[in-house]
């Protein structure tokens, strides 16, 4: 019998693990009161971005302490870094994307996604008009593709070749490098990470093109996650991490101007002008989207045709509720 190991839980779901494991309700603390008991204290892993505008907002705005909870915040330079120490013990919960959450149910890792932080819908390929690129897909055919192999960027630019036709060479670039090697011409195109998207503009001048993706093809979603064992020992401080991201939600969708200088005092590196140009691109409703199950189905198929993992495990909307 396949096991399977993450839940895609919505917050009611989850509310309600947590209630069925509270084993003494008649402590509950009076709703009158100014905060809830202590729950105690989780770590949390996160990359400084927009996606995860939330994290700041609720910690500066103190939501987490009036659900009882202290939150010990760690920078990672990716999700996979964040999931890795997850699995590892090194924090309690996790920001990711969800091809990470993925990958880890395929390796049957107990990974729990309990929160969505955000979805970002306006990815795009990048490209040099110096070498031929146009704002159609067919001029990527015969081109090099910079992308960041093993991540949520070459699941999408496969999708996106496949789909359009395209015979293209995929370059293998990290995330930091794929802006400076596009500038040096070492590549024609990328598909990239949103935060390198400024930098890819200003490094190409004139020559910058860029092909929008459609949201049907990809949209990208920003997960809270945590392993199984936290929701086993302590579900009281997994709710309160989810109560008060749902706050912070709310907080970030009417403020946005302040929700951003909270982002930019947590994350120094992003500037008011970046912000500006792909904050709309984001919704930040604090729900797990319903394309998220059909999203985790194409990308597991896509994972296994790699061979990375999952071999012999039928993949689909059944293994990821």
């Amino acid at each position: 019998m396949q096991n399977r190991t993450i839940a895609v839980l919505s917050l009611f779901t989850l509310t309600a693990a947590v209630l069925t494991a509270c084993s003494a309700p008649e402590q509950a603390t009076d709703p009158s009161a100014s905060s809830a008991a202590d729950v105690g204290t989780l770590s949390l892993g996160w990359t400084p971005g927009p996606a995860g505008a939330a994290i700041p907002v609720t910690a500066d705005e103190g939501y987490w302490e009036d659900e009882g909870l202290t939150v010990d915040i760690n920078n990672f330079n990716s999700g996979r870094e964040a999931l890795e120490s997850l699995l590892g013990g090194g924090v309690d919960a996790a920001i990711l994307a969800e091809l990470p959450a993925v990958t880890a149910a395929l390796n049957e890792q107990p990974v729990v996604v309990v929160d969505s932080l955000s979805t970002f819908d306006a990815y795009r390929v990048i490209g040099s008009s110096a070498h031929g690129i146009t704002d159609d897909l067919s001029s990527l055919d015969g081109k090099k593709i910079a992308t960041t192999v093993g991540t949520n960027m070459q699941f999408v630019t496969d999708e996106l070749l496949t789909e359009a036709g395209v015979d293209a060479e995929i370059v293998n670039v990290g995330a930091a490098d794929i802006v400076a090697a596009l500038s040096r011409g070492d590549v024609d195109a990328a598909v990239m990470f949103a935060s390198f998207y400024n930098g890819a503009e200003e490094a190409l001048g004139d020559d910058y093109v860029e092909i929008p993706i459609s949201p049907d093809l990809y949209t990208g979603n920003m997960l809270v996650a945590v392993q199984q064992s936290a929701i086993d020992e302590n579900p009281e401080a997994v709710q309160a991490l989810v109560d008060g991201l749902v706050k912070g939600a709310d907080y970030v969708e009417a403020n946005a101007s302040d929700a951003q200088e909270k982002l930019i005092s947590a994350a120094p590196t992003l500037t008011t002008d970046y912000l500006a140009t792909v904050w709309d691109n984001y919704d930040f409703t604090p729900e797990l989207p319903d394309a998220l199950v059909a999203l985790m189905v194409r990308e597991g198929l896509w994972v296994q045709k790699q061979g990375n993992a999952g071999q012999g495990v039928t993949v689909d909307e059944d293994f990821f509720t």
